[in-house]
């Protein structure tokens, strides 16, 4: 196999993609050749200079792709690699899209063409290899005279992939994405800022009423404005408590073998959050934290049934556990057919349910003997969304059901 390593920001992925998409699309389409592959390893983080300030390092999050595809065969001779001659301090060979290792030998090897000998300058030469395993470097502009007409679209097959690597590897920007931010401090922002406005603010709740969700509150914070948002003896006895619990959650999530962004519930982005250490300072991270850090200080306040804190999950679109009371239920005719509405409360907080279905109701609200609920049943569900009904706060959820 041919194969290619380069680095890149996480945040780059779909751009890479983009552009492996375009040169499979020639490859296969134009060429006939087979398409090339592309493998994610394990994200780490790295401090890269900020491009804006080149005396600060910042976090960033990076992961190495792993490129690989079927090597070109004509006429009996299989491409090795594509050596591309450079100027630096001292001239020097780029070796692309290599077959396998130790081809590191030809790094500082004058390029040369062992087909017509000519005792001439060249940028470009390929590495074939024949079925005994000796090795010939061909110029490039030989190959197709060497290897004869029919290995045009070999040669322009690894003219594109060594275009491809070469542009990879020259962009800069693939290497630079979203800075991070230490957990720990992340963490302190968001405290200071949900205990200091005594609320906690979805993105939802922040949409319908108009006002600034916390997540853009946590972003100000984490940028030094104490002032507004200061440290109290509250944010610091509160603030290592939130870190456990986050902690423990990831080590709940691990134990459950919850690792592969295929996993898209509350406990797959806390448990990336604290595998990283550090958080993006985008809005969909900080919402994700925010809401992480005000589900925790409810928690820590388990003993205390009177909160501040709207609601009793963090975002929409999350799924978590909760011990749901059946309050009331109310017959409808919605525009699918007959439903009901579900009105109880989840770990004390108002919620409302539609259930398309009657038996998903009962389930949820009969004790098993045709009776409601005089006692929680612990369920699972997703958040749809919070607003302010007629009596005040409440949560919509959907996907109710009991859970084991």
């Amino acid at each position: 196999m041919l194969t290619m390593n380069i680095t890149v920001a996480v945040d780059k992925l779909e751009e890479v993609a983009k552009r492996l998409k375009k040169l499979n699309t020639k490859r296969e389409k134009k060429l006939g050749m087979t398409p090339v592959t592309m493998q994610e390893g394990t994200p780490f983080i790295e401090n890269r200079t900020d491009p804006n300030d080149p005396t600060t390092q910042v976090p960033v999050e990076l992961v190495e792709l792993r490129f690989t595809c079927q090597p070109v065969h004509v006429g009996g001779w299989e491409f090795v690699c594509m050596l591309e001659r450079v100027k630096a301090d001292s001239e020097y060979n780029l070796i692309m899209w290599t077959k396998s290792a130790g081809m590191e030998k030809y790094r500082n090897k004058e390029i040369r063409c062992d087909h017509c000998g000519q005792n001439r300058k060249r940028k470009y030469a390929a590495i074939l290899e024949d079925d005994e395993g000796n090795e010939l470097m061909v110029g490039s502009t030989c190959l197709t005279d060497f290897l004869g007409h029919t290995a045009a679209q070999a040669v322009a097959s690894m003219r594109d992939l060594a275009n491809f690597e070469k542009a990879l590897k020259s962009d800069g920007s693939l290497q630079w994405g979203e800075p991070m931010y230490p957990l720990e401090d992340a963490v302190n922002a968001a405290v200071r800022v949900i205990l200091n406005e005594r609320e906690y603010v979805s993105t939802a709740r922040a949409r319908g009423q108009g006002i600034a969700a916390s997540y853009m509150l946590v972003h100000d914070a984490m940028n030094d404005l104490h002032n507004r948002w200061p440290e109290t003896q509250e944010t610091q006895d509160k603030t290592p408590l939130v870190l456990q619990h986050l902690r423990d959650t990831h080590a709940d999530a691990k134990a459950k073998g919850i690792k592969n962004a295929s996993v898209g519930d509350f406990e797959y982005k806390v448990f990336l959050m604290v595998e990283m250490g550090h958080v993006k300072t985008e809005a969909k991270w900080l919402s994700i934290l925010s809401g992480a850090v005000s589900y925790a200080l409810r928690k820590c306040n388990a003993g205390n049934k009177r909160t501040t804190l709207p609601g009793f999950w963090s975002s929409v679109g999350q799924t978590e556990r909760g011990m749901f009371k059946p309050v009331k239920v109310i017959p409808c005719n919605g525009f699918y057919g007959p439903s009901w509405l579900v009105i109880g409360t989840i770990d004390n907080f108002k919620a409302i349910w539609f259930a398309t279905s009657k038996s998903a109701m009962e389930k949820v609200v009969n004790n098993g003997n045709g009776q409601m609920r005089t006692s929680p049943v612990k369920v699972s569900a997703m958040v749809k969304e919070h607003k302010q009904g007629k009596y005040g706060a409440e949560t919509v959820v959907k996907r109710l059901r009991p859970s084991l």
